[in-house]
């Protein structure tokens, strides 16, 4: 199992992706490459162990994973390595954790600074690039509202960059996420989004009581307990 008083997952399967979970043994290790073997028997196709890793909980010995490792012959995952775009072990401290999101959005902002980009071209520029990094990774967490302020930061100090070494911001950053329906330029606020996007997996708990999702990450007290949504998503996870 994943976790105490969850349903007992043995894998699962995103697109070509495969997440096998077994107890960290040898016997458990062996039994692995058994199965994988007769797969690779009776489809002709073998697993690119280069492209493999394993992932041990912070309660597993040292020899142990290593022991393990030898055996499997795979990497072991580093703390901050990707899986399907984001990061599969997630510590407390969510701000060091997604820091790679920030950076993403600084590269992609650097490396049009240097283009004269008019204030049309900065603005799709924006909606299609810069807005469209983050939304991925809010859809599972809640941001750091400290991480979430930089980021938008750093989008609207490209919005009012003009080559002069201190860009005035003329219009505050709330102002520029209004809907062009009231007169403004539609930026997308990064705090509700992020909000909106957890109360969708919400909604999905609610309406399918007896999914995996719903029977792995809460319990009926979740419901009750909470006074409002944003108490519900508080955890950030």
């Amino acid at each position: 199992m994943v976790c105490r008083q969850t349903p007992r997952v043995s894998h699962l399967l995103f697109a070509d992706d495969t997440l096998i979970f077994c107890q960290a043994t040898i016997k458990a290790t062996l039994r692995i490459l058994e199965v994988l073997e007769t797969f690779g028997l009776a489809t002709a196709q073998e697993i690119n162990f280069d492209k493999s890793l394993v992932v041990f909980s912070r309660n597993t010995a040292v020899s142990l994973w290593e022991g393990i490792q030898g055996t499997l012959q795979i990497r072991v995952e580093g703390r901050y390595d990707l899986c399907l775009g984001l990061l599969s072990v997630v510590g407390k401290s969510h701000y060091s954790v997604f820091q790679f999101i920030r950076d993403r959005v600084w590269n992609r902002i650097s490396g049009w600074n240097e283009h004269n980009l008019t204030q049309t071209g900065k603005e799709v520029f924006i909606k299609a690039v810069a807005q469209a990094i983050p939304p991925y990774a809010m859809g599972c967490f809640r941001l750091p509202i400290s991480l979430i302020k930089e980021i938008q930061s750093m989008i609207a100090n490209f919005w009012w960059h003009n080559g002069e070494a201190r860009n005035i911001h003329w219009i505050n950053w709330e102002k520029l996420c209004t809907p062009k329906s009231h007169g403004s330029i539609g930026f997308r606020d990064f705090q509700a989004f992020n909000l909106a996007m957890l109360s969708k997996q919400l909604w999905r708990v609610i309406s399918f009581p007896y999914s995996l999702l719903s029977e792995e990450r809460f319990t009926y007290d979740h419901f009750h307990v909470a006074r409002s949504l944003e108490h519900i998503v508080v955890d950030r996870s």
